[in-house]
């Protein structure tokens, strides 16, 4: 292990959702602490964490850096591009820097600060299974939205938000993304995948897409970008399908001219057979018209542990009404690894 286990411990806090890890660290072996600040702790210590563990954790660190909490879109490139690309990648170095220097590891906060937001820089080029990985890395400001202990507040100020059940703080922070192209080892379709942890401004994941777009193009020579796929006709085809997946959230049109968003509450459960939704659809002529779909999955990983990667196809009523609807961005949530992504990928290409 050439870095501390607190450096691991802390990278992985900032960078995996808590619900995420537990089907990582379960595959490693590795018991979690109470909450990301218990865990922090716990994989500090040798004894928790020794050395041929804290490898396995990296690795899965440097997996999730390629495919977790990512905004993706899909491009269809030809064959002769896709070479040049590979050979391109292979021959490239990544210039040094702070992020390139120590990646897979993330920066602390204090050093973040120290680092202009801007342009995303190649970080490194990783061949894994399935293919090669230009990674590039940069910094964002990002806004956080936490609750507020108001109980920690002075009595004066205490007394003034007593009538909210609950007070929300804005806080803007500093992330360290790494947005990523990937080239398959077969078939045509590449993937530009954005770092997009929740509470990402849609704005901010167009920009970063432009800017990763145009770092790559300079590094390969080329603009294999030229037209994303659309995923609009995906909505109404994968949520038809039954049993594909969970559907944990629809929203969709009515011929009544209604709008309708529905959730579901329990993740062992999907919208399409659930009693409310079949009884409103039972009264409709015509076929409802999905504008937003999220879809669960159940991943076997292996020692009969479980992920549950999720899919989200979002756009609005006012573009699903349009004559040629567009969607081109599908945000992939709960990844553990290259394995899980790669199933999702593989059934967004199913409905191609």
């Amino acid at each position: 292990m050439t870095k501390k286990r607190s450096v691991l411990a802390a990278s992985l806090e900032a960078r995996v959702p808590f619900d995420v890890s537990k089907p990582m660290f379960e595959l490693q072996n590795v018991a979690r602490g109470r909450g990301w600040s218990g865990t922090v702790d716990k994989l500090s210590e040798k004894n928790a964490l020794p050395n041929k563990k804290a490898d396995a954790l990296l690795e899965a660190l440097r997996e999730h850096e390629l495919c977790g909490e990512k905004l993706c879109r899909y491009y269809t490139v030809d064959d002769l591009t896709l070479a040049a690309m590979r050979i391109a990648l292979k021959a490239a170095k990544p210039p040094k820097g702070a992020i390139a220097d120590t990646f897979p590891f993330l920066l602390s906060e204090a050093d973040l600060l120290k680092l202009p937001l801007g342009q995303p820089k190649l970080v490194s080029v990783v061949e894994a299974e399935g293919g090669i990985a230009a990674v590039f890395g940069s910094v964002r400001a990002l806004k956080v939205r936490e609750p507020v202990d108001t109980s920690a507040f002075p009595d004066g100020a205490a007394q003034m938000l007593a009538g909210y059940d609950e007070v929300i703080g804005l806080k803007l922070i500093r992330h360290q993304a790494f947005d990523v192209v990937w080239i398959p080892d077969q078939g045509n379709v590449i993937d530009l995948r954005i770092d997009y942890p929740k509470g990402t401004h849609a704005d901010i994941g167009r920009a970063s897409q432009n800017t990763a777009m145009a770092a790559f193009n300079k590094l390969v020579g080329g603009n294999p970008f030229v037209a994303p796929i659309n995923l609009f006709p995906l909505l109404m085809k994968m949520y038809e399908e039954a049993g594909e997946g969970r559907v944990v959230e629809l929203a969709f049109g009515t011929t009544t001219r209604s709008i309708k968003h529905e959730r579901m509450r329990v993740s062992v459960d999907c919208l399409r057979t659930e009693l409310y939704h079949m009884g409103g659809k039972k009264n409709l002529k015509t076929p409802v018209t999905p504008y937003k779909v999220s879809i669960a999955y159940t991943f076997n990983l292996g020692g009969g542990v479980e992920s549950h990667p999720e899919l989200n196809l979002h756009t609005t009523s006012y573009i699903a009404d349009n004559a040629n609807p567009q969607l081109y961005d599908a945000v992939i949530r709960k990844t553990v690894g290259l394995f899980d992504y790669d199933h999702v990928r593989n059934r967004i290409l199913h409905f191609m």
